[in-house]
């Protein structure tokens, strides 16, 4: 049998708040319990209503977070043993994110922002422009390159924001309500380039939605309901 790429046993995460009332702090159970194997090529979508614990789930599968108790195993490797150095070098690598939100920066033109990620991973300037040129271009943005995020429409961002997640060549791609923010036609397109970029490049994705038409189109849908699979 395949090894899992991502193997998730046991994790639970809690977080503690502090009452506004009294200022006794609040220990909130967000995920109580999971196991979860993701293999290589996977495409999986996880549902759930607001505050079920999505986006908390995906932030521990990307290493964004530790989990409170529990494992997460990244090609055999318990990330919850690594340092905060090895575990951002890891994302750098091998993993890359798609936010409901772009997050572009927008000082920096469509072609700089996509180039940041080589850039901080070490990689010359010449072919950290060439590699993002090159994808820029295969996602029909070749007229967009010198364009700052203001200039550029919600649909056009979010392909910017899924260029700079391909500029590393990940393993795999987490994301969160990628659509969450467009109308229904780029909302469409972006979905449709997700899926395409998962068959042609072999990506593994693992996707947050609330969209339920979006969620039918994953051979594979997880669904959390108060902090545990449904």
């Amino acid at each position: 049998m395949n090894t899992p790429l991502i193997s998730v046993r046991g994790i639970r995460k809690a977080f503690v708040s502090e009452s506004l009332e009294d200022g006794v702090e609040v220990k909130i159970d967000v995920l109580k319990g999971l196991d979860l194997d993701i293999f290589a090529g996977d495409a999986l979508c996880i549902m759930g209503s607001s505050g079920a614990g999505k986006s908390t789930l995906l932030h521990l599968l990307g290493a964004l977070d530790r989990p409170t108790l529990g494992s997460v195993r990244f090609q055999n490797q318990d990330l919850t043993r690594l340092t905060d150095d090895q575990l951002s070098s890891l994302r750098n690598k091998s993993m890359s994110f798609v936010f409901q939100f772009h997050h572009l920066l927008s000082e920096f033109t469509a072609l700089e922002n996509v180039m940041m990620p080589s850039l901080i991973g070490n990689q010359s300037f010449s072919q950290s422009k060439r590699v993002a040129e090159s994808i820029l271009n295969d996602l029909g943005l070749t007229h967009r390159l010198h364009h700052r995020p203001s200039a550029l429409s919600g649909g056009e961002q979010q392909r910017v924001a899924i260029a700079r997640a391909l500029v590393v060549n990940p393993q795999i791609i987490f994301a969160d309500e990628p659509t969450g923010n467009l109308d229904r036609t780029n909302g469409l397109q972006v979905q449709q380039l997700l899926f395409d970029l998962h068959k042609k490049r072999g990506l593994t994705l693992v996707t947050v939605t609330h969209d339920q038409e979006f969620a039918r189109r994953f051979p594979k849908v997880k669904i959390l309901r108060d902090g545990l699979w449904a």
